[in-house]
């Protein structure tokens, strides 16, 4: 509820040009009708999770949050959790709005999807299991030693781009970049898919393995 109300603030404030401190002071009493697309049942699931410390948090250790969003595909947010435990004040730390690393899941949105979206790749295609060359002290000299692949050996017969995505292949996955390029890469994730915490001088080739 509370991210809903901050999300509607933040609505009113665009739409009426004034600040979110007077957009919360006009939406208390003005009696609007607000729907949402919050999903009852999938809440309480979420909170009867977060809040079982003994059966989900045995090690009770207070550093270990959880942050939690669950959205339908057209992009509508069907339950939010901001942090483990009983809820305990209003407007606290919310952890599922902190920016956090995101593992492999970026792959998909960084490198796949992409190169789909530029005809660079089809789910058949046959992609080098091999590490890229790159220049990785500026010395001029190529190495060819990156990226590792943690699950297996490379196969130097090569994969397909669905076998990449299935096993989440760190070689695979840095092979279909390099035909899309970086730039391309950090312009998709951006422009296409509206993501605002990416820095151009650091985040462009640690997305295609996370």
């Amino acid at each position: 509820t509370e991210t809903m109300l901050s999300d509607l603030t933040q609505d009113i404030a665009d739409a009426k040009n004034i600040s979110t401190a007077e957009a919360d002071y006009y939406m208390r009493p003005s009696g609007l009708k607000v729907y949402s697309a919050k999903d009852r049942r999938a809440q309480s699931i979420a909170e009867s999770v977060t809040t079982n410390e003994e059966d989900y948090f045995p090690a009770n250790k207070p550093k270990v949050e959880v942050g939690y969003t669950m959205m339908d595909y057209d992009g509508r947010m069907l339950a939010v959790i901001g942090s483990r435990g009983e809820k305990k004040t209003n407007k606290g730390l919310n952890y599922s709005m902190i920016p956090r690393q995101p593992g492999s899941s970026i792959k998909p949105i960084a490198v796949y999807a992409p190169a789909i979206e530029y005809k660079k790749v089809n789910y058949s295609t046959i992609i080098p299991d091999a590490p890229i060359e790159w220049d990785k002290d500026g010395d001029g000299v190529m190495d060819n030693d990156w990226p590792p692949n943690w699950y297996k050996a490379y196969n130097p017969d090569g994969e397909t781009v669905a076998y990449g995505l299935e096993r989440s292949s760190n070689a695979i996955s840095a092979q279909v970049l390099m035909k899309i390029s970086l730039a391309s890469s950090f312009e998709f994730l951006t422009k296409k898919m509206h993501i605002t915490t990416l820095d151009p001088e650091s985040d462009m080739l640690p997305s295609s393995l996370a």
